[in-house]
């Protein structure tokens, strides 16, 4: 009688032992944020990755930080489409109007791309303020 007593008490033991992980609290497992999600106040938050990269944020750029509208600047330079590489025609007026003096605002004057197909094999730079470069619409009929 007292072996099926202690033979009742282990099964009962091994029972609970083995019991223990249906009643144990599971770990909460979060979902990993996206890499770009609306964030406090409905701004853009982003997640980095294990090395700490993260998705640049580019909602700053253009002009006045995207606050303010683009002006109207005067164009002092026309640039035609022509086939082969525009590198060097582009960059030689943008050079020409970094010469000119700002007008009160600021500008020196616009670089217009007519509308067409320009290539650009090297780096164009902008190293003077007051210098727009525009494009004539936008796709197929405007500057590509």
């Amino acid at each position: 009688m007292a072996g099926l007593k202690y033979k009742i008490i282990f099964i009962l033991t091994a029972v609970l032992l083995n019991s223990f992980h249906l009643f144990a609290q599971k770990p909460k497992v979060e979902k990993p944020l996206p890499p770009v999600y609306l964030g406090a106040n409905s701004t853009l938050a982003y997640t980095p990755d294990a090395q700490g990269n993260r998705i640049p944020d580019f909602s700053y750029c253009g002009y006045m930080a995207g606050e303010q509208a683009i002006p109207t600047v005067s164009i002092k330079v026309i640039v035609p489409a022509k086939t082969g590489d525009a590198t060097l025609r582009i960059q030689s007026a943008i050079d020409y109007v970094a010469t000119l003096s700002p007008d009160k605002d600021g500008f020196r004057g616009a670089v217009l791309l007519e509308k067409g197909i320009f290539e650009v094999s090297g780096s164009l730079k902008i190293n003077t303020s007051g210098i727009v470069l525009r494009g004539s619409g936008v796709g197929e009929m405007g500057t590509i």
